[in-house]
């Protein structure tokens, strides 16, 4: 699969002009502005011993100089699966997230920061079980958020989960947990000094909506 790219311009969502890298496998591009003539995209990419069944996921990240697009090199968290889905920006750089899976410890979430010129991955606190991710990414002036799930062992429910922090120091936010079945959040924005996150509850077999807002 290759990756194609939209642009917004007065009003309309349109086609290209530019044309993306291959991913070498089923990436799923997310597009991000920085400034304008400078955009990122990011996913998930597979090597080319994956297309034979012998890798597995690695992060993907791609830069709009205005110009062309450009494949940069991301590290990766483990030896499994890792994936990008969302990226924001700030004063203090680049921020994407996503998950690192692996068969023999589980999955965690993953935050990578782009800063003086390269990728690094950023140390995160213990979230509520092994298995893991993050959805959503924002950045407000002086913090940054991520919001996605973790598998509660007792419950065997998904609960929501959120990460505050910056370019060095992450904390969890305990936020709350309206179904009585499974709670995801899959999206969050910075407005001002408030984060809002999105996502669905099961109200016992019944999903719905829910929307959490926090004053930074």
């Amino acid at each position: 699969m290759r990756p194609s790219g939209l642009w917004w311009n007065t009003g309309t969502a349109r086609h290209g002009p530019w044309s993306l890298p291959p991913t070498r496998g089923g990436g799923q591009p997310l597009l991000r502005r920085d400034s304008p003539g400078t955009e990122r995209c990011l996913g998930s990419r597979q090597t080319h011993q994956r297309l034979t069944g012998a890798a597995p996921d690695q992060p993907l990240v791609e830069h709009w100089n205005g110009t062309a697009w450009s494949v940069v090199s991301t590290p990766s968290l483990a030896a499994g699966t890792n994936a990008l889905y969302s990226v924001t920006v700030n004063k203090d750089g680049v921020f994407a997230a996503g998950e690192s899976d692996d068969e023999f410890s589980g999955a965690h979430p993953l935050v990578e920061r782009f800063s003086a010129g390269s990728w690094s991955i950023l140390n995160l606190p213990e979230a509520g079980s092994i298995w893991t991710n993050l959805r959503g990414i924002a950045a407000g002036a002086d913090s940054v958020w991520a919001v996605g799930t973790f598998l509660d062992p007792a419950s065997g429910n998904q609960q929501t989960l959120t990460l505050r922090g910056d370019s060095s120091i992450w904390t969890v936010v305990n936020g709350p947990n309206p179904g009585s079945g499974n709670n995801v959040l899959g999206g969050v924005a910075a407005v001002g000094d408030q984060f809002w996150a999105a996502g669905l509850d099961d109200q016992g077999g019944s999903n719905q909506t829910f929307i959490e807002r926090h004053s930074a």
